[in-house]
C-alpha cells in the first residue's frame, strides 16, 4: 500500500512531461488500491476545489463522506504536490454519511456546512498542476486528486472545479468541470455538474402534508420536508401523479435540513418558500399516488392516500411520522388543529411529550390471517423503542429503535404467541426527557 507521495516536478521540457506521466500513473495506482484493496480508508473524498478565488485568502476544498457511517476527522491530514502533509484538525469533528465539509484558508462564515481552518494552509497552484491528497490519521491515503490548469483554458477567478462523478477517478481530466453555478461554486451542496453526487444518491426529501380539498378560493398545495442532514438544491425536481407532471422549479432553491417548501397552484401566506406551479392541475379529492422525483429522475418518495367522500373541506392530510411509509394509506391522518404548512405536523405531537400515543391496527388481530401495524406518534426529534410484553411482565419481543412495526404475531424465538392480552410499550426519549407509553393488544386465534 502506498502510504505517502513524494514527487518532485521540474517545470521544463521533457522533464515536466515525464514527471506528469509518473504522477498520473502513481495517482491511478493509488486510486485502484484505495477503492479495491482498502475501502475502509476511502470514506472521505475531495469533491470540489477552489484554487483560484477572487481573493487569494479564500481558497478552499470540499470533502464528502461517501461511507454509510460517521467519520471522525480528528487526525486526518492533507497535502498538495509541493509540500508535506499538515493536520486538518485535532478536534473530534464528526462527519455524517453523505455530509459535506469545507477545509479553508479562512472561514467565510457564510456557508451552511462545517468549515475547518487548519493551523497551516498549503497554497494551491493556480497556474500549473497541483492537487489535494487526503490522509487518514495513520497516513493511509483516503483520496488523491490531481488537476492541471491547462484543462480549463477559459475560466476566471472565483470559479471552482467540481468532480463530476464521485465514484470515478479524481485524476482524470474528464472527471473535473468548471462549476456552472451562478455563484461560481457549490460549497456544501451538490455539484452543478455532478452525475453521481453522493447527495443525489441519498437525498431524503419527504412529502409530509397535502391539501387536496380546499374550500374555494383557497389553493391546493403539497408540503415537502428535508429530512436529510445536508442542504438540498431542488432545481429540476418534479411531483408526478397518474395524470400530470408538476415541475417544481427550474431555478436554484436550497432547502436546509429540517426546513420545508410548499408546492401550490396559487400563492398564499406561509412561513417557508412557496412555489406556484402553472401545471399544477388539481389533486384527486378521494386520494391518489404521487411521486417526488429529483433532477436525475430518481424517485425520492412515493405517497398514497385514500379518503371517503365525506372528507371535510380545508382539512389537510398529514404523514404520521417522518419515518413512516408514505406509500401506505394508513400512515396518513387528518390534521388535528387545521392545516400546518411550513410547520411540524399536528399529528406528530411535536411540542408535548404527553401527546405521544400508540396506534394498533387491527386490534384484536389473528396471527396468520393478518399482520398488526403498531405505530407510535411522538415528537419528531425523539427516539422511540417498541417492545411487547405479556400480562405477567415477560418480554415477548423487542423491536428496538423504530416508530412503526408490522408484527406477524411471533415472539423473539419466531413462534406464534398464544391467544390473550398483551401490552405494547413504547419508550419515547428526547432532550426534554423520556416517557413510557402503553397500550393493550389482544391476540385472537
Amino acid at each position: 500500500m502506498i502510504n505517502k507521495l513524494e514527487t518532485t516536478i521540474e517545470f521544463s521540457g521533457n522533464s515536466f512531461q515525464i514527471a506528469k506521466f509518473i504522477l498520473n500513473l502513481t495517482l491511478i495506482i493509488m486510486f485502484v488500491l484505495c477503492t479495491v484493496i482498502q475501502p475502509i480508508y476511502c470514506q472521505l473524498r475531495v469533491n470540489e476545489i477552489m484554487f483560484k478565488p477572487i481573493s487569494a485568502n479564500d481558497e478552499w476544498f470540499e470533502l464528502v463522506n461517501v461511507s454509510d457511517s460517521v467519520v471522525c476527522l480528528c487526525g486526518f491530514m492533507y497535502k498538495d504536490y509541493q509540500n508535506n502533509e499538515v493536520v486538518i484538525t485535532n478536534d473530534s469533528i464528526f462527519l455524517d454519511s453523505n455530509e459535506y465539509l469545507i477545509v479553508a484558508k479562512i472561514d467565510p462564515e457564510t456557508l451552511t456546512c462545517e468549515v475547518i481552518v487548519p493551523l497551516t494552509w498549503r497554497q494551491l497552484n493556480d497556474t500549473g498542476i497541483d492537487g489535494v491528497i487526503i490522509f487518514s490519521p495513520d497516513s493511509i491515503i483516503s483520496d488523491s486528486t490531481f488537476y492541471d490548469v491547462s484543462w480549463f483554458p477559459s475560466f476566471n477567478n472565483g470559479i471552482s472545479i467540481e468532480r463530476k462523478d464521485i465514484t470515478e477517478s479524481s485524476t482524470d481530466s474528464a472527471n473535473w468541470y468548471l462549476s456552472t453555478d451562478s455563484t461560481g461554486s457549490t460549497p456544501c451542496i451538490a455539484n452543478s455538474n455532478s452525475i453521481n453526487d453522493t447527495t443525489l444518491l441519498h437525498q431524503k426529501l419527504v412529502i409530509t402534508e397535502i391539501m387536496f380539498k380546499p374550500e374555494s378560493p383557497n389553493p391546493e398545495w403539497i408540503e415537502i420536508y428535508n429530512a436529510d442532514t445536508i442542504a438540498v438544491n431542488i432545481n429540476g425536481f418534479e411531483v408526478r401523479d397518474q395524470r400530470t407532471t408538476i415541475i417544481i422549479t427550474e431555478d436554484d432553491l436550497i432547502i436546509d435540513p429540517d426546513d420545508y417548501v410548499i408546492v401550490s397552484n396559487a400563492f398564499f401566506d406561509c412561513e417557508c418558500p412557496i412555489l406556484v406551479c402553472e401545471n399544477f392541475t388539481g389533486l384527486n379529492n378521494l386520494g391518489e399516488t404521487m411521486y417526488l422525483i429529483n433532477s436525475r429522475k430518481d424517485e425520492l418518495d412515493t405517497v398514497t392516500w385514500e379518503v371517503d367522500r365525506n372528507w371535510l373541506y380545508d382539512v389537510s392530510i398529514e404523514l404520521i411520522s417522518i419515518n413512516a411509509d408514505g406509500n401506505e394509506p394508513s400512515n396518513w391522518l387528518a390534521a388535528t388543529i387545521g392545516p400546518t404548512p411550513c410547520a411540524d405536523n399536528s399529528v406528530w405531537g411535536l411540542t408535548e411529550m404527553t401527546n405521544a400515543k400508540i396506534d394498533i391496527d387491527p386490534n384484536p388481530f389473528t396471527p396468520g390471517a393478518s399482520n398488526c401495524i403498531i405505530s407510535v406518534i411522538a415528537p419528531l426529534k425523539s427516539t422511540v423503542e417498541i417492545r411487547i410484553y405479556d400480562i405477567l411482565g415477560h418480554m415477548i419481543i423487542d423491536f428496538k429503535e423504530t416508530r412503526m412495526v408490522n408484527w406477524d404475531g411471533c415472539n423473539k424465538n419466531g413462534n406464534i404467541v398464544l391467544s390473550g392480552a398483551y401490552v405494547v410499550v413504547a419508550k419515547v426519549e428526547n432532550s426534554d426527557g423520556s416517557r413510557i407509553v402503553k397500550s393493550a393488544l389482544a391476540i385472537k386465534r
